[in-house]
Parts: structure tokens; sequence; C-alpha cells
């Protein structure tokens, strides 16, 4: 009830702490990714150099990779993770909006230059 204690726009700014906060707990598992995706940057010219060398056996390729891995403490599939544990809360947080909208809640309220959040 926002509007009763003299708030502008209540609705957009109860969305926008709303992102905020969401935002504010995933950012521990969005800075994990992003640290993983970096690691296997700086590997790239060395994954290329051993995938150029053993181009024809993929079997050597692969072994040497790992090895690559290994030696520089690279999970390629470190990124992943941390993604598909967002994906759940950020999608939750869409069909709720999407549901707010739905019922007709925010037809009649605006965001600044924005006329309606429906």
């Amino acid at each position: 009830q926002l509007d009763l204690a003299g708030v502008p726009y209540s609705y957009g700014w109860s969305i926008v702490v709303l992102t905020l906060f969401v935002k504010t707990l995933t950012f521990p598992l969005t800075k994990l990714q992003v640290e993983s995706q970096l690691k296997m940057q700086r590997l790239k010219p060395s994954l290329d150099k051993i995938k150029e060398r053993y181009k024809r056996n993929p079997d050597i390729v692969e072994r040497e990779k790992q090895v690559l891995y290994e030696e520089y403490d690279v999970n390629p599939t470190a990124s992943l993770f941390p993604t598909l544990a967002t994906i759940p809360i950020f999608l939750g947080l869409f069909y709720s909006l999407r549901n707010v909208a739905g019922e007709g809640l925010l037809d009649d309220q605006g965001f600044f230059w924005i006329p309606t959040l429906a």
C-alpha cells in the first residue's frame, strides 16, 4: 500500500527494488560464472594450439585438453551450473510479474515516462 503512503510510482519502484534484490542474491553465482568464463578465455590460445597440433587425432586432443585443464585448475563446465541455478529464480520472477499484469493490477500504473506497466 505504498500509494496510501504517498509514494509515487509505487508498483514501478516495487518492481525495481525486487529486481535489485534478486540480482543481489544471485550475484555470487554470476561472479562464479564470469570467473570461469575468463579462465577458459585465457586458455583459448593453448587449446587452439593443441587442436592444430593434433587435428588428425581427436582422442589425443581430448587427452591434452584434460591435461591442460588440470594443469591450470579449470573446469570447462563450471560456468554452466551457476547459470542453471539462476534460471528458475528469474523464470519465477517473470511469471509472477506476468500474472500480476494479467490480473489488470498494472493497467493504470505508470512509471515515469512509461504510461502503463502491464
